[in-house]
This record gives C-alpha cells, structure tokens and sequence, in this order.
C-alpha cells in the first residue's frame, strides 16, 4: 500500500478532508469485496430507498 503523506502536502482535501489518490484505482477488488457489493447491489435493486428520503433537504444547513 502506497503512502499518501507526501503528496498530501499540496493538495486540498476532497470530500471533507479525504484524499483520493487516483493511483490506486487499479488495484483489484478481493472476491469477498466484490461479492458483497454484489449483494448489495441486488438488494437495493429489490428494496430501493424511498424518494422522500433520496430527496429530503437537511433544514439545518
């Protein structure tokens, strides 16, 4: 695994202070990961999640 430190130095953080280093996309996903995305995936396409919680506005922005 590679080590962010140094690279972290000049960047801004994305998403609320995580850095994504577009380097390690290539490594592979384990079999366990990717059958429980899979399960994941499968589920929510059988139980998807409501419209009115995808849509709800936070009131205390």
């Amino acid at each position: 695994m590679k080590s962010l430190e140094s690279k972290v130095v000049d960047k801004k953080p994305m998403y609320g202070g995580i850095f994504i280093d577009k380097s390690l996309n290539d490594v592979p996903i384990s079999p366990a990961a990717q059958r429980k995305n899979d399960e994941a995936r499968a589920f929510l396409e059988k139980h998807p999640i409501p419209d009115h919680i995808l849509n709800r506005h936070r009131s205390d922005k």
